[in-house]
């Protein structure tokens, strides 16, 4: 039904005034725009409609597993992230991709038809950025005939998206939340915050609006559309050739895009990517809830979703393109997602994006969180900003058992906000996490609150910084001359030289890790000796050194512990401060002790002595090393696995531990509930599962002579 607005007793339109949704949990408003040219009045109608989920169709497709018995020797069926089968074959000296299974006997329906989602309420969900109060239009609101016709002032950046979408021949309906939310209304906002997921996975499709085309905006859509048909990826996080691409190795990282993209088409994706809506936050969950229909435009001209999410993730993931560009593409990585991300990597790339409610930085992203994670979120726009803050790391702590927020803590001024509860409104000074250390190995947090602001939280002390160096800041001449520097001084003696290398990339190095195909510890050191004397000059250099490492160390320090050990800390650490791991805490963390018996969190930093679990559980027995591989569900996460040298075996139990006893370690599907660093245990009595090693428990770690205490973090 339309809205009913006050009777219009003059011809003069009156504003129009929302009616309260008669049903809150259940209602949503539609926004349809009545057909028109260009040049026409816009004119809309606003209804009232329950909200229902689509339904599919049952899937006829064989399984997966029974397909796979079918195919010719060599052969590899998977399922794309659209939801397709995809067949490969590998010639001698490529792979092919199909859509058709390579024996023609095999019946199509087998593994052709995809289920058909019906929609009972069809609508478009619009995802942009809605623009300032300063430029405002009038807009025609229908009403019905007894109030007749109202009139409302929306900010022009909606108005120009709305003639952009109007059709000349037939209606469109949408839901956009400026209009279809009473934006005066606290309750309603409140109420409507935590359907916005429902809102946007139930649409038909979601329209991503970029604004107005521009000179050089149908160039960069063409050659990302172009760019995405080259490349299938797969749910298993395979990516591969496109059965309907033309070029056979643009899948590859290795392969040299520069010379396949001319400067003109890497300008026009630039010049597309610093648009606003590449910076917003409320559109990061808007665009990884729309689904394989969803549409992204800009002026006249679109591009499917699911072909620009190729795209993005084959240059993200290509190693020849330029270090300015690897930026921006970084950056618009994070909205090439798809739903399902863990919940502290969210808000890690939620951090940089913009908002004009600081709590948004909660609320904004509850579409993307675990149901269970999100029930104990209850959005209150009056509740000050703080709060809302502490409540979040509160509730992440007590849901995964992990420290795993307090890694994304940097110093800040804001008063009433604890030192172990991110300031997501302020300034963000580190640019990357130290991410990937395994410090605390497998183990779980153990904390309680004490007062309200101080967490107690148990870990053991290792160590104290007795020096540091200047804060190195990322393509700044004197910056990178400090960087010459260190290695000159650093870079002599063999075994300092392979310690400060592992340091300063965060020790991201082959066959420890092979995430986006680093290089060994020996490569890197020739690196960074052959990039030595330029940087030295302040001179920038092009290659794998720059391209990993000036993002890493910016706003961060080298410190020396008083063993002598050298270490990377963020731009606050002091002489004195403590090093300590916490269990359930990824990096180590430096604190400062702020009054008696408490401490503040200075940051993350990284010792070479404290990764892989060694101030818990001792080094690893030779031939064994740790092995990071990347998750098959999610590509931020990573599967820690212990590897003997000597002879191949992989293995997902700690080699360092007894042997288990009424509890066996199972492989595992993870999923966005999930912390970051766990793996899987089952009690073979009872059949509960837990996500940390039960032997890593306080009692246990005792009993090996860890020296364990509390520490308040306040």
């Amino acid at each position: 039904m339309s809205e009913r607005g006050v009777t219009a007793g003059n011809t003069t339109p009156q504003r129009y005034i929302y009616t309260p949704l008669e049903d809150p949990g259940r209602d949503i408003r539609l926004v349809t725009i009545q057909a028109g040219t260009w040049d026409d009045p816009l004119c809309i109608r606003i209804g009232h409609v329950p909200l229902y989920p689509p339904t599919r169709t049952k899937d006829t497709r064989k399984p997966l597993c029974e397909i796979k018995r079918t195919l010719p020797p060599g052969w590899i069926v998977e399922e794309t992230t659209e939801g397709r089968y995809i067949f490969f074959g590998y010639t001698g000296s490529h792979w092919i991709a199909y859509w058709r299974h390579p024996d023609p006997e095999v019946p199509a329906e087998d593994y052709v038809e995809q289920p058909e989602t019906i929609y009972q309420l069809e609508y478009e969900a619009l995802s942009y950025v809605w623009g300032t109060e300063t430029e405002l239009e009038e807009v025609n609101v229908q009403g019905d005939r007894l109030s007749g016709p109202k009139s409302m002032s929306l900010r022009s950046t909606l108005v120009t998206s709305l003639r952009h979408l109007r059709h000349i021949d037939h209606d469109r309906v949408l839901w956009i939340d400026q209009l279809c939310i009473d934006q005066n209304n606290e309750a309603e906002r409140d109420q409507q915050v935590l359907r916005m997921a429902d809102i946007y996975q139930h649409a038909y499709r979601v329209v991503i609006w970029l604004g107005p085309a521009d000179a050089t905006s149908g160039l960069a859509l063409k050659i990302l559309h172009y760019v995405g048909m080259q490349v299938s990826i797969t749910t298993e996080n395979h990516w591969n050739p496109h059965p309907d691409g033309e070029e056979k190795d643009w899948y590859d990282h290795r392969t040299d895009l520069t010379q396949k993209i001319d400067t003109s088409m890497w300008n026009a994706m630039e010049n597309l990517f610093a648009r606003t809506w590449f910076d917003r936050l409320w559109v990061l969950q808007e665009a990884s809830l729309a689904n394989s229909q969803s549409l992204l435009m800009c002026g006249n001209e679109a591009m499917d979703l699911s072909t620009f999410r190729r795209a993005i993730a084959c240059l993200y993931t290509n190693t020849s393109i330029s270090p300015e560009f690897d930026g921006k593409i970084s950056q618009v990585h994070k909205y090439a997602h798809r739903r399902g991300q863990p919940i502290s990597e969210l808000f890690r790339k939620a951090t940089t994006l913009e908002c004009y409610d600081p709590r948004d930085k909660v609320y904004g992203l509850l579409g993307l969180l675990p149901a269970a994670f999100r029930q104990m979120i209850v959005p209150e726009y009056s509740s000050p900003v703080a709060t809302v803050y502490q409540d979040l790391v509160q509730s992440h702590i007590s849901y995964t058992n992990r420290l795993e927020l307090l890694r994304h803590c940097e110093p800040h001024d804001f008063a009433t906000v604890p030192s172990w509860v991110p300031d997501w409104c302020g300034q963000t000074l580190i640019v990357f996490t130290l991410r990937w250390q395994f410090s605390a190995a497998y183990s779980r947090s153990y904390t309680s609150l004490e007062q309200p602001n101080v967490l107690r939280a148990l870990g053991v002390k290792c160590a104290k910084v007795s020096a540091i160096s200047p804060v190195f800041k990322r393509y700044d001449p004197k910056g990178l001359a400090l960087l010459g520097e260190w290695i000159d001084q650093y870079g002599r003696d063999e075994d300092l030289s392979e310690n400060f290398a592992r340091t300063i990339c965060r020790n991201h190095l082959s066959p420890r890790t092979e995430a986006r195909h680093w290089p060994t510890v020996d490569e890197f050191i020739h690196q960074i000796k052959e990039d030595g004397p330029n940087l030295a000059s302040g001179k920038h250099v092009r290659s794998s050194f720059g391209h990993t490492c000036f993002e890493v160390l910016h706003n961060r320090m080298l410190i020396v512990t008083e063993d002598g050990e050298l270490g990377l800390a963020s731009y606050d650490t002091e002489v004195g401060d403590t090093i300590c791991v916490l269990l359930g805490c990824d990096s180590p963390m430096v604190l400062r002790e702020s009054t008696a018996g408490k401490y503040r969190v200075s940051g993350e930093c990284l010792l070479q002595s404290l990764t892989d679990g060694f101030s818990l559980l001792g080094p690893l027995p030779k031939p064994w090393r740790v092995k990071v591989e990347p998750s098959r569900e999610f590509a931020d996460c990573q599967a820690y696995l212990f590897e003997n040298t000597e002879n191949g075996e992989v293995r997902r139990d700690d080699p360092r531990l007894e042997p288990l006893e009424d509890w066996e370690c199972r492989e595992f599907r993870r999923t966005a509930s999930d912390p970051i660093v766990m793996n899987s245990w089952r009690n073979k009595i009872t059949g509960k599962t837990i996500n940390s090693d039960p032997r890593i428990s306080p009692e246990r770690l005792t009993q090996r002579g860890v020296e364990l205490e509390w520490f308040r973090l306040e």
